[in-house]
């Protein structure tokens, strides 16, 4: 009975063992993550984007932009943007922070995001708000699962998540979507 007991302790000590190494290992990695250091930042940037032909293609304004190398990301504090499309006036975008993937290939904008669109005279003529809001610049498309209200002078929607195109202004609309339409 007594190797039995002296077979648990050895059993014990040695499950012991693992689970530390396993937890020093996720904590290094942690460490890791929370050490990211930049290795520039810009403050109030401006950057235009233009096509070969020197059409502005987008705009993009930040309070703080702030480079990391380990991925080639770039974190903006209070974005706003300008897309633009063929003869049309350009689609706006704000939000609280924004996440740009390597090589400008996905943008995650959070906090407070509004997309809206203004006709020539100024007035605005399409609104989209959500919390969180995906672009894909080279595609010129954005899509959310979160909640969005989806504004027009005409109508309110309500809907659980949508996909935009930039190009025609095409919206498909995800899950629970409500309509109410206001007379003008």
């Amino acid at each position: 009975m007594a190797w039995v007991s002296s077979f648990v302790l050895v059993l014990l000590s040695v499950l012991s063992f693992v689970y530390l190494q396993s937890v020093e290992d996720s904590t290094e990695e942690t460490r890791d993550i929370v050490e990211r250091k930049p290795d520039y930042f810009i403050e109030n940037m401006r950057r235009i984007s233009r096509t070969e032909s020197g059409e502005i293609k987008n705009i993009v304004l930040s309070d703080l932009v702030i480079h990391y190398p380990d991925d080639d990301s770039t974190e903006l504090t209070k974005p706003y943007m300008e897309i633009y499309s063929e003869s049309k006036e350009p689609w706006k975008v704000r939000s609280i922070s924004a996440w740009i993937a390597k090589e400008n290939q996905e943008i995650l904008l959070e906090g407070d995001v509004n997309l809206w669109r203004k006709d020539k005279k100024g007035d605005v003529i399409y609104t989209l708000n959500t919390e969180k809001l995906k672009i894909k610049p080279e595609e010129k498309y954005a899509e959310t699962s979160s909640p969005a209200t989806i504004t027009t002078p005409e109508s309110v929607t309500n809907t659980l998540g949508f996909k935009f195109f930039f190009e025609n202004g095409r919206i498909e609309l995800s899950n629970r979507v409500r309509t109410r339409y206001e007379k003008k």
